[in-house]
């Protein structure tokens, strides 16, 4: 049998929110090797069937750098700017001039269309990051490429790095999320009445 080298991640800076999505969709309850191979297959892309020719010991070795899962990702670094291939994203801080496309984005994100808190990460990023335009002013929003966006990030964003500026704004803009929320009934209703 050939020998299998997968380098796996060894912290949370190391993990793509896309994989921290998969990782909090691995079935709870799974037997300990089961949810290991899980995890390899997630992080590396290994397919299962091969890893379960593994020998045990070649098993543990892959696994021990793992140990961080153990903890969660630290909410203590709120990053406000990203860098994706040479393009950096911006935390847009102004919510108070929020545009029709962002608050209906927001709304979606509120009402959860089926998301989860975890699946949630990518899409809220795709609403408050923003590319600066040569003015130095960040890009207007654009609800046409958000699934683009969403893709962007939850591949070239880590974990690590979003996850203290996704807690800042989920426990910190819920009160403005409150706001937003009487708002968008407010449009809601004129909509209605204008027949759009």
């Amino acid at each position: 049998m050939s020998e299998i080298k997968v380098i796996v991640p060894e912290s949370w800076e190391d993990v793509s929110i896309k994989q921290y999505v998969d990782l909090a969709k691995i079935p709870k309850g799974l037997p300990p090797l089961d949810y290991v191979l899980e995890i390899l297959h997630i992080f590396r892309g290994v397919p299962k069937e091969l890893l379960y020719q593994t020998d045990e010991e070649s098993l543990n070795r892959m696994a021990e750098p793992l140990t961080f899962l153990q903890n969660n990702p630290s909410v203590e670094t709120v990053a406000t700017e990203f860098n994706i291939k040479g393009t950096k994203y911006y935390y847009n801080r102004q919510f108070d001039k929020l545009s029709v496309g962002e608050m209906i984005s927001l709304e979606m994100l509120v009402e959860k269309d089926k998301l989860t808190d975890t699946s949630s990460i990518p899409y809220l990023l795709a609403i408050i990051l923003r590319e600066k335009g040569q003015d130095e002013e960040l890009q207007v929003f654009n609800a046409d490429n958000i699934y683009d966006r969403i893709t962007l990030f939850e591949q070239h964003i880590s974990i690590g790095e979003a996850m203290g500026l996704v807690f800042f704004f989920k426990n910190g803009g819920r009160d403005y999320i409150t706001i937003l929320e009487d708002s968008l009934k407010e449009l809601r209703i004129i909509a209605k009445e204008m027949k759009l």
